[in-house]
């Protein structure tokens, strides 16, 4: 299972979830999910597009496909729920 975020800097949801993130591997220092800027990284966050609200949650299978998406500002209990616990 892969985490991907696709985020951005003028995005204040993105930036405190970038802090939630940080906050949760203290505990689970194997959560490491992969960024993704929307502005820097144009043609692979067009991958996952459409993109309505930022940030967005991306779980890929071992093949790469998408098994499952979110969008928004999570809060820390429900990342850790659906990305961590599963």
């Amino acid at each position: 299972m892969k985490v991907i975020i696709l985020s951005a800097i003028w995005c204040p949801a993105c930036l405190i979830v970038k802090s939630t993130i940080r906050k949760i591997q203290k505990d689970y220092p194997q959560f490491q999910p992969q960024y993704i800027d929307i502005d820097e990284e144009e043609t692979l966050a067009a991958k996952y597009e459409p993109l309505k609200v930022l940030p967005v949650f991306i779980i890929e299978d071992e093949e790469g496909n998408v098994v499952k998406r979110m969008s928004g500002e999570l809060k820390k209990d429900v990342i850790e729920k659906e990305f961590i616990h599963g």
